[in-house]
């Protein structure tokens, strides 16, 4: 399994809409306008582990801020397309980050039982 996935946001006049695609891959789109994406790289992480989710979790703030384009928006206020954006697009990437822990889990769950017996 590819423990990579996408964020991506088409940036139009109208607040981005939600749709999922493909398990691997979130998109966060809208009616009209230029599409920016971002791939957030899992594979070297232990997902199973605080430390490696938390890892995830930064990753995924980065490439929110690169899609949303607000990297450099820490000296002024968000403006309330770009707050539109993060907010969708973190919550999107947050629900495939989820996926993906629980994946994990379920995974070493698994080898756990399998290499006990």
């Amino acid at each position: 399994m590819i423990k990579s996935f996408s964020i991506m946001l088409a940036l139009a006049a109208s607040l981005p809409a939600v749709a999922m695609a493909a398990d691997d891959n979130i998109a966060v789109s809208a009616t009209a306008g230029k599409t920016y994406a971002h791939t957030v790289v899992a594979d070297d992480l232990d997902l199973t582990r605080g430390a490696g989710q938390a890892t995830l979790r930064t990753r995924i703030a980065y490439a929110v801020r690169q899609v949303c384009g607000t990297s450099g928006a820490h000296r002024r206020p968000l403006l309330p397309s770009e707050e539109a954006c993060v907010a969708n697009s973190a919550a999107n990437a947050d629900r495939q980050a989820q996926a993906m822990i629980a994946s994990a889990t379920r995974q070493a769950s698994a080898a756990a039982v399998h290499s006990a017996n």
